[in-house]
């Protein structure tokens, strides 16, 4: 008969794929032992989603006294959340922290993406809240397009500012205010 598995993967491990050694208890029926216990190496494919059951052909309960087809094996896949990066279908979305000076004036901050580290342009006058694209950055599929990283700007105001920046910034709120 078919046997059914939760299996918990890493977020990256989803993404880019992975080997895992699975130990599956059996009830053995053909003799009058309880269990037998049968390792089992699993290939994840790359880009698997939270929530898909992998059919295992052949890899369930054993068929009575070698006669008739062992059942299947059905793995629940389970991916852990990463503290980073967020997928949606292909597209890969991260928040990302922008210094107040970069936000104004613009300039580059690096970004971590799939493939490493990127530079991503900042234009002058971001917003918190404003979602820049990396195209081709997201998920890699040989069905289809490479899916999009999205960067979610978060302006990162400062809590303590030193003298400098405290007298440069009264003098901005005086030039606001005339």
């Amino acid at each position: 008969s078919d046997l059914q598995m939760d299996l918990e993967i890493s977020f990256l491990e989803s993404i880019f794929g992975a080997r895992h050694q699975l130990n599956i208890e059996y009830d053995n029926r053909s003799t009058n032992q309880q269990k037998t216990v049968k390792n089992l190496a699993v290939k994840i494919p790359p880009g698997i989603e939270n929530g898909t059951k992998m059919r295992l052909k052949g890899q369930g309960e054993r068929a009575n006294h070698q006669i008739g087809v062992n059942g299947d094996l059905y793995l629940n896949v389970q991916v852990n959340s990463d503290p980073y990066f967020k997928r949606e279908g292909q597209d890969i979305h991260v928040d990302v922290k922008v210094p107040l000076s970069k936000a104004i004036l613009g300039g580059t901050i690096d970004v971590c993406t799939l493939d490493g580290i990127v530079e991503l342009k900042i234009p002058p006058g971001t917003q918190s809240g404003t979602v820049l694209a990396l195209r081709g950055k997201g998920l890699k599929s040989e069905k289809y397009l490479s899916g999009t990283q999205f960067v979610h700007v978060q302006v990162d105001v400062p809590k303590r500012l030193s003298p400098e920046q405290n007298e440069i910034i009264n003098k901005w709120a005086k030039i606001e205010s005339s």
